[in-house]
């Protein structure tokens, strides 16, 4: 299925823009890092070099709302979407690596191992 498809089908989030990336068909590897982690400049320590839509992108992560259909089909916002989608992952692998994010990796382990028995 594609990146496209699995974004229109998984709409149903109001948590804004994370819980709503991570909820993504295809995203059940990824957990929701905390927003104090994400405002946290040291924890975004060389990354805004990497994007030249650093902030936008940021901002786009840290809103409290999913995008809308409209804004899916639109040229100029997948592009920025792509920006945060990889911003995020950067930010994602720092967090895993606190104590905090990997126990919230493990905890998802268990329950994703758990469900999968059911």
């Amino acid at each position: 299925m594609s990146e496209q498809s699995s974004i229109h089908e998984s709409q149903f989030s109001d948590g804004g823009w994370i819980e709503w990336f991570c909820n993504l068909e295809d995203h059940f590897f990824f957990c929701e890092v905390e927003e104090d982690f994400i405002r946290d400049p040291f924890n975004l320590y060389g990354l805004r070099q990497k994007f030249p839509r650093f902030d936008e992108a940021l901002e786009m992560i840290l809103s409290p709302e999913c995008p809308a259909d409209e804004e899916l089909e639109d040229e100029k916002f997948l592009s920025l979407y792509q920006e945060a989608t990889d911003l995020y992952g950067l930010i994602h692998s720092r967090y895993i690596l606190t104590p905090r994010g990997t126990c919230l990796v493990i905890v998802l382990k268990i329950v994703g191992l758990a469900l999968m028995r059911e």
